[in-house]
């Protein structure tokens, strides 16, 4: 029941948060990494709605500190993620890329000291500082005027995406930045499912993960295709088969290409989400049009 749902979301956001430090700052371990960034970046949802909820939670201010180590872990994931990459397509299509594949992992060795530094440095005093914060800024509300809010701050999020998906003027599709307003609207539709029970919201939540997943793997399909084309660029010297990383290249675009198809195939299941069963969450029937 509000608040103390939202008190126990915060705190196991905090609670995960702390277990995959340990492991990504002491270890470097692959998926405590990731989970550390996704975590993190249900918070920064979480505080944008508290924000949204009450104006007097500074989110950008609040999430600062929380943010630069974010940031930090940013470099070294993308590392990761282009290695797991790499094994992937060398074992499906039995390619030799040996060669850079050791390039990334002395990317990645470069980079663990860095995360290491700003690991050291962060402090788990402000998980404290915004709990006291939270309690000040939620304790007084009534609990159908934070439900209320939720749900418009889901609902923006979920307009954004749609505007993002349609822009004006025949400007291309920011596929990246419809992924992370997709996230961000699941994100907060968690707080909607566990804190005010709204179980008929499931199917919503189902669409909005099958969205930002294939638009995810179509995104480390992206940047993998940079990150190759930059290594050949560079290659100093005679690579052992220039075929291998035309067929990897090659599979990556297509790879990138059948994610977008997914992707646009899932998007019109999403919009036919109707205003009439979820009033007045979702998309108006003006809105739903196109």
């Amino acid at each position: 029941m509000f608040p103390d749902c939202f008190y126990d979301h915060y705190d196991a956001l905090h609670q995960k948060i702390r277990r995959h430090f340990d492991l990504a700052a002491n270890y470097f371990d692959v998926e405590a990494l990731h989970e550390l960034r996704v975590e993190i970046k249900r918070l920064r949802a979480f505080f944008e709605l508290i924000e949204f909820i009450n104006p007097n939670f500074q989110a950008k201010k609040n999430f600062k500190k929380i943010r630069a180590l974010f940031k930090a872990a940013g470099p070294l994931r993308d590392a990761h993620v282009q290695q797991e990459t790499t094994r992937a397509w060398s074992k499906k299509l039995n390619l030799n890329l040996s060669e850079y594949y050791n390039f990334l992992k002395q990317k990645e060795m470069a980079l663990r000291p860095e995360f290491s530094a700003a690991a050291k440095k962060f402090d788990f005093k402000v998980f404290d500082a915004n709990a006291a914060r939270l309690r000040n800024y939620l304790q007084y509300l009534p609990a159908d005027f934070v439900e209320g809010k939720t749900q418009s701050q889901l609902d923006g999020l979920l307009q954004k995406a749609r505007d993002l998906k349609n822009p004006p003027g025949g400007a291309p599709v920011d596929f990246h930045q419809i992924r992370i307003s997709t996230k961000a609207a699941r994100y907060t539709l968690e707080v909607l499912l566990g804190c005010f029970q709204k179980k008929e919201l499931e199917p919503l939540n189902v669409k909005l993960r099958e969205l930002h997943q294939a638009l995810g793997k179509w995104r480390d399909a992206e940047m993998a295709i940079q990150s190759l084309q930059a290594f050949l660029q560079e290659a100093q010297s005679e690579l052992f088969s220039r075929e291998s990383y035309h067929k990897f290249e090659q599979g990556l675009q297509e790879e990138k290409a059948k994610q977008l198809a997914a992707f646009d195939m899932k998007w019109p299941e999403f919009l036919q989400i109707k205003n009439s069963q979820f009033e007045p969450l979702l998309f108006s029937q003006n809105r739903i049009q196109g």
